[in-house]
């Protein structure tokens, strides 16, 4: 991507952590970016094309990061602590508002993106199971594809959850329990062994 337009892109996307889609204008994006709206309109045709670099940006990030841990050393629960670390940090600057005006106002670019992205971690999540099982970690006789299926799927809910909106809960601390639950619900005795002591050692609110 050109560094131009990744960099152009990264900026929208922290405005739209903080002030959602709707309310942000090309004029506003393009005032807030300290570029003319001409100058947006030569990388973008329209408001939702930007809305959709932006998504694909970040997704093509988040797989890059993702691809490094899967191909690093380490046993299927260093993968998964890794990546949830990555994942949790996203989580506690995520704002539901953004969320909600993409599903109100960009239904089908936002219907694509989650679509392509629950087929990408549904796999990764199976490899990982795989390897957990051949490592001793997770338990044998695990319906890896249904395991994997119903985790990336609570993951795409968790900005469905109005009680975050509602209460002092966030989506960082509700990511935090499913993710113990996910390991302790897979794991064999060895595995949870490994998977608690490691977690002595991990910070989840920085």
């Amino acid at each position: 991507m050109d560094d131009k337009l990744n960099h152009l892109l990264e900026r929208t996307l922290h405005l739209f952590y903080q002030y959602g889609i709707r309310s942000l204008s090309m004029d506003d994006i393009s005032r807030h970016l300290a570029i003319s709206k001409k100058t947006l309109y030569q990388y973008v045709g329209s408001k939702d094309e930007l809305v959709k670099k932006v998504m694909d940006m970040q997704s093509e990030k988040n797989r890059g990061y993702y691809e490094s841990v899967i191909t690093s050393a380490g046993n299927a629960i260093d993968k998964l602590l890794d990546a949830s670390k990555y994942l949790n940090q996203q989580l506690r600057i995520f704002n539901p508002v953004m969320m909600f005006d993409l599903h109100k106002f960009h239904p089908e670019t936002v219907s694509c993106h989650l679509e392509e992205e629950r087929g990408y971690f549904v796999e990764k999540m199976r490899d990982n199971l795989l390897q957990g099982i051949g490592e001793g970690l997770f338990r044998p006789g695990l319906n890896v594809d249904l395991v994997a299926l119903l985790f990336v799927s609570n993951l795409a809910e968790l900005h469905r959850l109005d009680e975050v909106l509602a209460s002092k809960i966030t989506f960082s601390d509700i990511f935090q329990v499913m993710f113990e639950n996910y390991i302790r619900g897979i794991g064999t005795p060895s595995g949870i062994e490994y998977f608690e002591k490691e977690m002595e050692s991990i910070d989840f609110t920085m």
